[in-house]
């Protein structure tokens, strides 16, 4: 694998992955999720992605971004150039930022992934941080049984 673009020192370290139309089709399995991540990828950007492997990805902490194929295409070219670049993803403002470009791409994120990749919980640790809400519901409402 010495020709492959992971090999390239620029590009040993990186944490995102650009990546080509309908990524992860196929991977139904969160194996897929825990390679890339094992790898040291934090983030992936594509025009498009698998439903399944995208949905795993996200419960996972593993951050999927779809821009439009324009877009796409515009950052490959860009890195087609041979020079290095850095992308900067800011989640809360769900934003992605290439200085060399001078460029700005807005993405969307369903507001409670997001919340939880901020907060770097899963969906059991955030509805375990709720637990003292649940329980005052449930002692104001007497119609729960208690077993």
């Amino acid at each position: 694998m010495t020709d492959s673009v992971f090999s390239q020192s620029n590009h040993k370290e990186a944490k995102i992955l650009l990546a080509g139309k309908n990524f992860g089709c196929g991977s139904s399995r969160e194996h897929a999720v825990w390679a890339l991540q094992d790898y040291g990828f934090e983030a992936i950007i594509s025009s498009s992605f698998g439903d399944i492997f995208r949905t795993n990805s996200l419960k996972n902490g593993l951050l999927t971004i779809q821009l439009s194929e324009a877009e796409m295409n515009e950052i490959f070219e860009l890195f087609e150039t041979g020079l290095t670049h850095e992308i900067h993803i800011h989640l809360a403002r769900q934003e992605i930022r290439i200085p060399t470009l001078g460029k700005k791409f807005k993405f969307a994120i369903d507001p409670f992934r997001k919340k939880t990749l901020l907060e770097g919980v899963d969906e059991l640790e955030y509805i375990l941080g709720l637990q003292d809400k649940i329980l005052k519901y449930e002692k104001n409402h007497n119609n729960f049984v208690t077993l």
